[in-house]
């Protein structure tokens, strides 16, 4: 299904799991994924939760304009989906770059939400992490996707993984280069991680539930960051997974699942 948000671009969403559930969770992809990257996570959710997919603009089948956008713009477009899609406040799940969009609409639109679930998540760009940026770009203007594929996958995926993949290194390569995505694209939402600058000092002003998830692998987003986040957020949960790195979503399907359920349960 599409959106139309006030300045005509469409976003792209899907509703799964119980439409009659008390509870309603909008997952928010990480910067190359789409809807498709949550299914083995929401399988588990989908039996007693209503659960909403959706790509950011420049994801997946949502539009691409031609200037990049904010997380503040992103956080909008997120909080109008999530008006048009529920009349209740709904809990948000986002996994790196959706989660640093979750934490701006925490901060925005506390109104909506019900509580933040940021995987792999960050508050600030520290020097690795600018650097192996700049080595995506470069990688993307020089090869498009595919090649952007071979150079992401070794920072992105923990060691644990290459010793046992769920899905074979190479065949995970094709799918991900089946997802087409173009230069454009990409390069877009890259320059609104650079735009967004250090967000540490707003953190305290999300005065929500919170349950912070990293892998203790994550070598694009090193653990002290997520950490980070979540000692900055009032009363936030943290939760350190072993032998996971920056995917959770694929890394850690069970764990993730799990570890959602019980976070809105607790709350329910």
């Amino acid at each position: 299904m599409y959106f139309t948000l006030p300045d005509g671009n469409k976003i792209y969403y899907e509703i799964r799991g119980d439409e009659a559930a008390s509870s309603t969770i909008v997952f928010l992809n990480g910067l190359t994924q789409n809807t498709g990257s949550w299914l083995g996570v929401t399988q588990g959710l989908e039996r007693d939760l209503r659960i909403v997919l959706m790509d950011l603009l420049f994801q997946g089948k949502s539009d691409q304009p031609d200037e990049y956008l904010t997380y503040d713009a992103h956080a909008d477009s997120v909080a109008a989906l999530i008006r048009q899609v529920s009349t209740t406040p709904v809990w948000l799940a986002g996994l790196s770059y959706g989660s640093g969009v979750a934490q701006h609409v925490a901060v925005r639109h506390s109104e909506i939400v019900k509580g933040i679930v940021l995987m792999s998540t960050f508050a600030r760009a520290t020097p690795l992490f600018t650097a192996m940026g700049e080595s995506w770009k470069l990688a993307v203007k020089m090869g498009g996707y595919a090649h952007l594929i071979d150079v992401m996958l070794p920072t992105v995926l923990g060691a644990s993984y290459y010793e046992n993949p769920l899905i074979p290194v190479d065949t995970l390569k094709a799918l991900r280069a089946g997802n087409d995505l173009n230069a454009h694209q990409i390069l877009k939402l890259m320059q609104g991680t650079e735009a967004r600058g250090d967000y540490r000092h707003r953190l305290p002003e999300i005065q929500l539930p919170a349950l912070v998830m990293h892998g203790k692998e994550d070598l694009l987003i090193p653990a002290p960051i997520g950490r980070e986040v979540a000692e900055l957020i009032p009363g936030a949960e943290w939760q350190l997974l072993d032998r996971v790195g920056h995917t959770l979503n694929l890394e850690a399907i069970p764990q993730s699942a799990a570890a959602i359920r019980q976070f809105i349960s607790n709350r329910a």
